[in-house]
């Protein structure tokens, strides 16, 4: 994965909106929340009770009203989904596509 985000960043071939990337995750976080969603920083995630409830380290279990993301590094989603690898199911490679933005007042 190194390789390959050093090489996009090297031929060009990456997306950066102009304020950087913080302000993706900020403009999600924001939409997020005006729509009465919460977030939580920094909660480990102990467990996946079933599709729509987790346990964190401290025992507390939260229930989502429709799903679960599961948004982590390999081992630990693994670990989460009780599963050994990630193979795509159709067995076929996947690409990326790479877009340049900038936004009026952006």
């Amino acid at each position: 994965l190194l390789y390959f985000v050093l090489r996009m960043l090297a031929t060009g071939q990456n997306c950066l909106p102009s304020k950087g990337i913080g302000a993706v995750s900020e403009q999600l976080r924001a939409r997020a929340e005006a729509a009465g969603v919460q977030i939580r920083l920094n909660a480990r995630v102990d467990e996946l009770v079933d599709g729509k409830s987790i346990r964190l380290s401290d025992g507390e279990v939260l229930t989502a009203s429709r799903g679960v993301v599961v948004a982590t590094e390999a081992p630990q989603a693994m670990r989460l989904l009780g599963t050994e690898t990630f193979d795509a199911k159709d067995g076929e490679a996947r690409g990326t596509c790479c877009l340049y933005y900038d936004v009026p007042g952006g």
